[in-house]
């Protein structure tokens, strides 16, 4: 997993190591809280996608 802030790598690794709070609001300059639930997604389904816990605050 790799994370590209401004054209540059900000953090790389396992995703458990990069998806983080303290990464994620590094990358995106606010705060992140990361939840521990799974998201399902349909690929190629338009209207029943499913995002679920995706938290900024």
């Amino acid at each position: 997993m790799v994370l590209i802030k401004e054209g540059k790598v900000f953090r790389d690794g396992k995703k458990e190591e990069v998806l983080t709070d303290a990464n994620l609001s590094g990358l995106f300059s606010l705060p992140v809280k990361v939840l521990k639930k799974k998201a399902t997604i349909r690929h190629g389904a338009k209207r029943n996608r499913k995002l679920k816990n995706l938290v900024f605050s």
